[in-house]
């Protein structure tokens, strides 16, 4: 059974289909506890390495797989790109493999394309290990848009490829946590505090639904209704959604956010 699920984008079809004969013959294999879906490029003069928005979206929007990576061909298209990676990122794990190891394929050396992608997934084993959420507690579900932290950005870090850099998010994972986690409180249990003294309490009952595929984050499976209840206790504050927009809370009173930065009413 397998314990982890990649989603490889952008092999044009015939490319495809020649690399499972491969690796049906034998002459290749991916690493163990691994499944690899594809998902084919479209076959156009434009980009043959784009895959249609609106199978992406309906395979992700379908995915039970709680270690699914999204790995994908660039685009030659730079704008296709971007929003190729912004439906991915940060819902799901997600990295670009090299565009040359496409010329393996073509070349028809399946076995050292499928070396190169193995490569790929032991990082991403390491990454899983050391970087993605395991729990509703961990920081990286903290929306970044409206959680000001002391310079560390998990984040961004939480998104780097290779094992060094891999290695530097856990790093830093480490030291947000030591800095911006709050003592335990009398009678409660503890919360994130950012660098403005908001409370992000997790801890708070269930309501409201995540829309689209706002139910994960960084290939993590959000349980439905899970939000923060984000509190001042030196008056009234403010606090930017997804869309950067600004909203004032009262003096006691508090705001729900998602992970992914929307206000729940």
């Amino acid at each position: 059974m397998s314990k982890y699920q990649a989603l490889l984008l952008g092999l044009p079809k015939t490319n495809m289909a020649n690399l499972m004969n491969a690796i049906d013959r034998g002459e290749a294999s991916y690493r163990n506890l691994w499944s690899v879906d594809y998902l084919i490029g479209k076959s156009s003069r434009k980009d043959m390495f784009f895959v249609p928005f609106s199978k992406l979206e309906s395979y992700l929007l379908n995915n039970e797989e709680e270690n699914l990576h999204v790995i994908a061909i660039k685009p030659n298209d730079k704008i296709l790109a971007r929003k190729m990676q912004k439906m991915i990122h940060p819902n799901f794990r997600f990295r670009w493999f090299d565009r040359n190891n496409f010329f393996l394929l073509a070349s028809k050396k399946y076995s050292y394309f499928v070396n190169e992608f193995n490569n790929v997934l032991a990082e991403e084993e390491e990454w899983c290990g050391n970087v993605k959420p395991c729990s509703l507690q961990h920081p990286l579900l903290l929306p970044e848009m409206s959680f000001v932290s002391k310079g560390v950005d998990i984040w961004r870090q939480a998104s780097h490829s290779g094992l060094e850099r891999i290695i530097a998010a856990k790093r830093a994972l480490f030291s947000f946590a030591k800095i911006h986690i709050s003592k335990k409180r009398s009678g409660n249990g503890r919360v994130w505090l950012d660098a403005k003294d908001r409370h992000f309490d997790w801890s708070g009952p269930r309501h409201g639904k995540a829309p689209g595929l706002n139910g994960w984050k960084y290939s993590y499976p959000i349980e439905e209704g899970f939000h923060y209840d984000v509190t001042y206790t030196k008056g009234s504050f403010e606090i930017n959604d997804y869309l950067n927009k600004s909203y004032l809370v009262p003096s006691s009173r508090h705001i729900n956010i998602c992970p992914h930065g929307h206000i729940r009413r």
